[in-house]
């Protein structure tokens, strides 16, 4: 597998930098207070919170045990896969009411519940793929100040973000706030991922040994 070159590195930052940027607003959008928030308008109690907020920590464990799935497949096409079906999935959200409606408060919780699943799986799957793709991407001559810049943009746009999915919520009625945030934040999620198609590298990995 063959590297890529600084120079075809550096024609891609914009691109990388960009869907970064992008996925911190669905990030906002969707995460967060947010989500706290809209599983609280769903009378959620503070246990069933609790639990759907820790499954994704919980399921960084299987970073471990995917590794190999992520070579074979290849760094790019693992993000890409995995990132793209964690932010589609979100849309699912979007049904919890009308499973509210008709199943109750428990039906909508395993309803949340299989989202966060497909979810957190997916996403311990792309990063376990975007960490070492991302040694590909940058140059290696500025990687620290390109990864600098993207912290510093990035934090600018979560803060910005957050406070605007606040003040849309304050203005909403009822879950149709939380309706239009989800909504966004997952195209522009689904935005983010497609730039993803464009960077170099991230090709499989021909193991030579068999070695633990």
């Amino acid at each position: 597998m063959n590297s890529p070159t600084n120079a075809e590195r550096r024609k891609r930052l914009p691109l990388w930098l960009a869907s970064n940027m992008l996925d911190n607003i669905r990030v906002s959008f969707i995460f967060g207070p947010v989500l706290v928030l809209f599983l609280d308008a769903l009378k959620f109690d503070r246990s069933q919170i609790g639990v759907l907020l820790a499954i994704p920590l919980f399921f960084q464990v299987m970073a471990i045990f995917i590794v190999p799935l992520v070579e074979r497949l290849g760094y790019k096409k693992s993000s890409i896969i995995f990132l793209g079906l964690r932010t589609v999935i979100l849309l699912g959200l979007l049904l919890t009411p009308w499973v509210s409606q008709h199943y109750g408060s428990n039906g909508a919780f395993l309803w949340v519940t299989f989202v966060m699943l497909i979810f957190s799986i997916s996403l311990v799957t792309g990063c376990t793929a975007v960490g070492p793709w991302s040694q590909e991407i940058l140059p290696t001559n500025i990687r620290s100040k390109i990864i600098a810049i993207n912290t510093f943009l990035c934090s600018i746009i979560v803060l910005l973000g957050t406070w605007f999915a606040g003040f849309w919520i304050e203005r909403s009625q009822g879950l149709s706030g939380f309706m239009f945030l989800i909504g966004t934040g997952t195209i522009v999620g689904i935005a983010a991922i497609a730039f993803q198609g464009f960077f170099p590298g991230g090709g499989r990995i021909a193991r030579k040994s068999h070695s633990r």
